[in-house]
């Protein structure tokens, strides 16, 4: 099953030096108040060490930045590679139930060079950009019921023009306070597992039509079950369950 990959890049360049930065997975999506855990990768495609300052700040909406911790709050990417820095949903019990938005912030700090005066003393030079990407992120507190808040409607596979592909279409509807992310994965009438593919976002209340394809299935009448689901620390959870003998509910 593939994972969902959201990359958003940024290029810095100040006094000779380059920052590079991408963050991959954009999303949080999960309940701050059950132990909510999600992880975003920084990525450094420079042959120069990376070092970032990571932050939570404040929402626009339904301010949620007291009920998120990250980890670590600075840190170091090497040449060529991608360190993961781990976010984790703190609200108390007695949060009140809703939803709550924050941002995620990376501010890139120079590292310190070395250098020799003329005396032969070694000296440090450094510069810190005050420029922080900002990806806006949704958590929710309290218990959402997905089965029965996303729902499908006017579910259809058709074919690509060249007869070589299917595509998976349906009006979605998210009807709770919750924006969630999923996978889709598809089955047969025996249950049988196909394939699966990234879906996307549904936020709160929101109501679209959807088309993805559907990879390795060339029938049309193939798929007769459909999951949504997410993985977290503990492996792939599914969301929600739709057959087409139950009218894909």
């Amino acid at each position: 099953m593939r994972l969902k990959k959201w990359i958003f890049s940024m290029f810095l360049v100040l006094t000779g030096l380059i920052y590079a930065i991408e963050i991959e997975n954009l999303d949080f999506n999960e309940r701050l108040d059950a132990e909510g855990y999600n992880e975003v990768a920084l990525i450094n495609k420079t042959t120069e060490k990376q070092m970032y300052r990571v932050s939570i700040g404040k929402g626009k909406k339904n301010d949620g930045s007291k009920y998120v911790e990250v980890q670590p709050k600075v840190i170091t990417v090497m040449p060529l590679s991608k360190a993961k820095v781990k976010l984790f949903g703190v609200a108390p019990q007695t949060a009140e139930k809703g939803e709550y938005d924050f941002f995620f912030k990376v501010t890139p700090i120079s590292i310190p060079v070395l250098a020799k005066k003329s005396d032969g003393k070694l000296v440090t030079s450094a510069t810190t950009i005050n420029v922080a990407p900002e990806v806006r992120m949704y958590g929710y507190v309290g218990e959402v019921d997905f089965q029965k808040e996303i729902k499908f409607r006017g579910v259809k596979f058709t074919k690509s023009e060249d007869k070589k592909s299917v595509f998976f279409e349906a009006q979605m509807e998210n009807t709770s306070y919750a924006t969630i992310d999923f996978g889709i994965a598809f089955y047969n009438g025996t249950d049988k597992y196909l394939t699966s593919t990234r879906l996307g976002t549904l936020k709160a209340g929101e109501r679209k039509r959807v088309k993805v394809k559907v990879p390795n299935v060339s029938g049309i009448d193939t798929v007769k079950r459909i999951d949504l689901y997410r993985f977290g620390p503990e492996g792939m959870k599914v969301y929600k369950v739709a057959r087409e003998k139950d009218g894909w509910q």
